[in-house]
């Protein structure tokens, strides 16, 4: 079996779960993060009594991390990925509600119209939440906490058999390589990330119907056995 390309860094439970399913790979990571926020503004937003919380990345919760368990508690706490959702927890804040992708959690965000929602994302995001609060004239601010910065390409790449990717930034950034077949086999980690990659040609994208690593392992060991 060739190589899967990982295209970020991985959790000592990650390779963990890699080597226990058999599946050769190599990590080439294709962005770096950077915390990046406004403290003060940070601090005044977090103040505010029984506000609503949105993360919709697990970076922006390890961003605050240091700030949240000072803050006002919040009303509620809705987040997007279950990454981002259990990091919330290892601080003590117990999600109300968490979505696979940012429109699923409009619903829930029309339900608050006396309540302020702070929004904590990373530079690069989709607009879905606060034109939605804009246009239903809710109560909304927004803290950026981080930023990414796109890695050099590898110098070259090893034998390989399939590219898997986390998001649209490491899609686009993954496609700049030199000499990436589009008919490769690409494993994403969801729907939004998969539209991406239709859009830079890639012909042979798959990904679990729920999104994790977990289950983009489960995917790629049951493809595998069925070829």
């Amino acid at each position: 079996m060739k190589k899967c390309i990982i295209t970020k860094q991985l959790s000592s439970e990650q390779r963990d779960l890699l080597l226990r399913s058999k599946i050769p790979f190599e990590c080439l990571p294709v962005l770096d993060f950077k915390v990046d926020f406004d403290a003060a503004k940070a601090a005044k937003l977090l103040a505010t009594p029984d506000a609503v919380w949105v993360f919709t990345s697990v970076r922006a919760v390890q961003a605050l991390a240091e700030m949240l368990p000072q803050a006002a508690m919040p009303s509620e706490v809705f987040a997007v990925g279950k990454n981002a959702a259990e990091a919330l927890a290892g601080l003590g804040f117990k999600t109300a509600f968490c979505g696979q992708v940012s429109e699923d959690l409009l619903p829930v965000l029309a339900q608050q119209r006396h309540r302020s929602i702070l929004y904590f994302r990373g530079r690069h995001y989709r607009s879905s939440i606060p034109d939605f609060c804009e246009a239903n004239e809710l109560d909304f601010q927004e803290l950026e906490c981080y930023h990414s910065i796109k890695l050099p390409p590898p110098d070259g790449l090893p034998d390989y058999g399939s590219i898997w990717v986390f998001s649209p930034l490491s899609a686009q950034a993954m496609s700049e390589w030199e000499g990436v077949p589009r008919e490769l086999p690409i494993y994403s980690i969801g729907v939004v990330t998969d539209a991406h990659l239709a859009k830079l040609g890639f012909k042979n994208v798959q990904s679990p119907k729920e999104p994790s690593f977990g289950n983009m392992v489960q995917l790629f060991v049951t493809q595998n056995r069925k070829s």
